[in-house]
């Protein structure tokens, strides 16, 4: 028999599984056009590490951060033409 969690909401639906995918947000920073940097964590190393960037207003073109994960370090760089946003990074199970 599986263990772990499941959430169930008034209806019925199941909405919480945890014997399938979790994750956990490790921390948020805030970056800025044509910036790049890296963080470094021993906590990436407890499951799968992941990104999202949420900027602050959309454009045309690239505004997306160029992110890699080596290790316990996640580096980024944001091209300059690319607004500045949000950067969340956590690790998935």
């Amino acid at each position: 028999m599986p263990q772990g969690i499941q959430v169930w909401d008034a209806s019925g639906t199941l909405i919480l599984d945890t014997s399938t995918v979790t994750v956990r947000i490790l921390d948020v920073i805030t970056i800025s056009g044509n910036t790049s940097g890296n963080v470094t964590s021993t906590q990436f190393s407890t499951g799968i590490p992941f990104y999202f960037f949420q900027p602050f207003q959309y454009r045309r073109g690239n505004n997306q951060p160029t992110v890699t994960f080596n290790g316990n370090t996640m580096s980024w760089s944001l091209p300059a033409s690319a607004p500045s946003g949000l950067l969340y990074y956590g690790v998935r199970s």
